[in-house]
């Protein structure tokens, strides 16, 4: 359920944010799919669980700082959230593990494909590849309950 010391601005995300639920170059530059799930809460949620779920680990690796500073910058700009720098690293390493619960999870509930278990794979091997780039387990080791 998240970072338990989220406390800035909580904002609309999406939950399943990847690819797959992308179309591009329809009316619009990009229409997002699949709303089924969304939420309030934290928005480096979606981030973190695009660049880890959509993204090769070693492209994703080079340009995470790049891509998580504009991407935070529009998000100061555009939805005024109250969140520094710091804190946007901190949360981005989070939620690094997003993408490795849908693939569980969601591989358990539907069913089965080739192309989907084949998807599954690789959100669960880049989620993992990003949690060990971030190294996302200290991190949680250091903020979990009752620490």
């Amino acid at each position: 359920t998240g970072y338990q010391n989220f406390q800035a601005t909580k904002t609309l995300i999406h939950i399943d944010y990847r690819l797959d639920n992308m179309i591009f170059h329809g009316p619009y530059p990009v229409a997002i799919l699949d709303w089924q799930s969304i939420n309030l809460g934290c928005a480096l949620n979606d981030v973190a669980y695009f660049m880890g779920t959509s993204l090769e680990p070693k492209l994703r690796a080079e340009q995470d700082q790049r891509l998580l500073s504009a991407y935070f910058e529009t998000l100061i700009r555009y939805a005024n959230v109250d969140l520094t720098w710091d804190e946007c690293q901190q949360y981005y390493r989070w939620y690094a593990p997003a993408g490795l619960h849908m693939a569980v999870v969601a591989s358990m509930i539907v069913g089965e494909t080739e192309r989907g278990n084949d998807m599954f794979m690789a959100m669960a091997k880049r989620s993992i590849a990003m949690c060990q780039d971030l190294d996302t387990v200290n991190l949680l080791a250091v903020h979990r309950p009752g620490k």
